[in-house]
């Protein structure tokens, strides 16, 4: 699979987790937190995203032979240093 599919597939699965996220905003912030599902589901699903976003940084890294990650965190900083 290509750099391009592969990222386009995660960037579908972030945007899929962030819209889910978006839509905790109809609760109440008593609603949110008095019901174990819907925090529950929300943390989930953040957890996720910045699993996503990790992994894509790390292509993104991978691909243009950046230093190597010493940390998670650390991807991010990777990809400002290489920022145009």
């Amino acid at each position: 699979m290509a750099i391009k599919d592969i990222l386009m597939t995660r960037l579908d699965k972030l945007m899929e987790y962030i819209n889910f996220l978006e839509g905790i905003e109809k609760y109440t912030e008593e609603e949110y937190v008095r019901n174990p599902f819907i925090y529950g589901a929300s943390e989930r699903f953040l957890h996720l995203a910045i699993e996503c976003a990790i992994d894509i940084g790390n292509h993104i890294v991978s691909d243009k032979r950046y230093r190597k990650p010493e940390s998670n965190g650390d991807v991010f900083e990777v990809l400002y240093e290489n920022y145009p």
